[in-house]
């Protein structure tokens, strides 16, 4: 017996049909819990930028097309606390070429000690459809905040470095205040002195190494580097101070005082 067969069309994928997402995974901040991906920033470790340019990521469902493509992106104004005038959304594509893509932020460094946030919905545009609805929301938070020291031979470490009425070994906080430390921090790009690993000059002592922004005092007092390194700190706020108006402490017995280094 011979049977006849038709044939059928072959199904192709529109390209119309393809979608944008943010990314998904778990690694680089995606919760499934609340079908959200999350993003943060400090400028504590660059405290005295006026703004940064954050990229948040995209993914592309479908295929790579040979011209860029726009996304819609647009503020949850209910879920968002920062206001407007410390964002900016500068782009939000899919490259030429590509399966990823990316939505470029720019946010401001806020003047106080709140964190403030900004939560992304992706939508519908002319060039691409929206995905999944899982991935569809994205939260960038950020602050100035930068945690004060605790441990007293760091906070000594900061009473070498800056001038003050205390004794430059004195354990005591009373004229700490977090614009000087941001200012220090500024000037010596000081992040990771809780990390052994990028000290190897020092020899490891586990006591050394407990805060990422000032260097425990045991290392600048045995090598007599404190008097160096706040007078580079004078030359960096007199820098400093030829362009800006001169930064003050927010905080402790010289609120309001300009900020100086000790001298020796």
């Amino acid at each position: 017996m011979i049977s006849g067969c038709s044939k059928e069309e072959i199904p192709y994928y529109d390209s119309a049909r393809d979608a944008v997402r943010f990314e998904n995974n778990s690694r680089y901040g995606y919760d499934a819990t609340t079908a959200t991906l999350y993003k943060s920033y400090s400028f504590c470790e660059a405290p005295l930028d006026e703004y940064t340019i954050f990229s948040i990521p995209l993914g592309l469902v479908g295929n790579k097309t040979d011209k860029d493509r726009t996304v819609a992106c647009v503020v949850d104004a209910e879920l968002s606390t920062a206001p407007a005038n410390l964002y900016e959304i500068l782009d939000a594509t899919i490259p030429a070429d590509s399966l990823t893509g990316q939505v470029r932020v720019k946010i401001y460094n806020p003047t106080d000690e709140e964190t403030y946030t900004l939560v992304l919905r992706l939508g519908t545009s002319p060039d691409l459809e929206a995905g999944p609805a899982a991935y569809l929301k994205a939260s960038l938070s950020w602050n100035n905040t930068i945690p004060e020291p605790s441990n007293n031979n760091v906070v000594r470490t900061y009473n070498m470095l800056i001038k003050s009425t205390l004794a430059f070994t004195s354990t005591s906080k009373a004229n700490y205040s977090p614009a000087a430390l941001k200012l220090i921090v500024a000037a010596f790009g000081w992040n990771d002195w809780n990390d052994p690993a990028a000290h190897p000059e020092y020899p490891y002592t586990a006591s050394y190494f407990l805060y990422p922004y000032l260097p425990d005092y045991r290392i600048v007092y045995a090598e007599l580097t404190y008097a160096s390194y706040a007078a580079n700190l004078g030359k960096y706020i007199a820098n400093y101070n030829l362009t800006h108006e001169p930064l003050r402490h927010d905080a402790g017995g010289l609120i309001g005082q300009p900020i100086e280094a000790r001298t020796y």
